[in-house]
């Protein structure tokens, strides 16, 4: 019978240990993608203007994203660069979305860049209208990457966040995104607590 309990109590304490692992290695998980949406939102950045070609679009992108006269520029030119390796171009929302890793941020940041009247682009192409300037550091973990593979995502999904994105000012874009990254982290959160109670399931049977 001592032996029976014992067992009982060694394969409870070993469950009890497993949920405490689970739940921290979640809370890690959930940390790291809230810094993620801290770091964007609060190194984000607005401006509109006319612009006439892409170039002027990611060197004001760098200026606005660049803390040194270094940065501002290597940014832009990175930008650039990765859209001259293959452009994502959203042409039935009237968008381009720039993204790069660099070295010269250290957290993620987010910008709208408002052209006014747009341009073309390509040459051939559509208007462009509004650009989504996305920066990433180069070391960045994989939760800052999959956070801002989500709000890119939502270019696609959500007609009524573009249209915020091309006509509202600073602060309603800055509301929209913010209520974006809550849907994404209240996901993530939904996803971790279901995947601690289905471990407990499963160790159950």
């Amino acid at each position: 019978m001592e032996q029976m309990t014992g067992e009982i109590t060694k394969i409870f304490l070993q469950k009890k240990l497993d949920k405490q692992n689970n739940f921290l290695e979640s809370l890690k998980k959930l940390t790291a993608y809230g810094q993620a949406i801290i770091s964007l939102t609060e190194n984000y950045f607005f401006l509109r203007e006319q612009f006439d070609n892409i170039n002027d679009v990611c060197k004001i992108a760098g200026q606005l994203a660049g803390k040194d006269e270094q940065s501002k520029i290597e940014i832009g030119n990175a930008l650039l660069i990765r859209e001259d390796r293959g452009g994502t171009i959203i042409a039935e929302r009237h968008m381009v979305l720039l993204h790069c890793k660099t070295k010269f941020i250290n957290s993620a940041a987010f910008g709208i860049l408002q052209l006014e009247d747009g341009f073309k682009y390509p040459e051939d192409g559509g208007i462009i209208q509004t650009a989504m300037i996305v920066l990433v550091p180069a070391d960045a973990d994989e939760y800052t990457v999959e956070t801002v593979g989500y709000i890119s995502s939502m270019l696609l999904e959500k007609g009524d966040f573009v249209e915020i994105l091309h006509e509202g000012n600073s602060e309603e874009i800055k509301s929209a995104i913010l209520d974006i990254f809550s849907e994404f982290y209240n996901s993530k959160h939904e996803e971790f607590r279901d995947g601690e109670t289905n471990i407990l399931t499963v160790r159950n049977k």
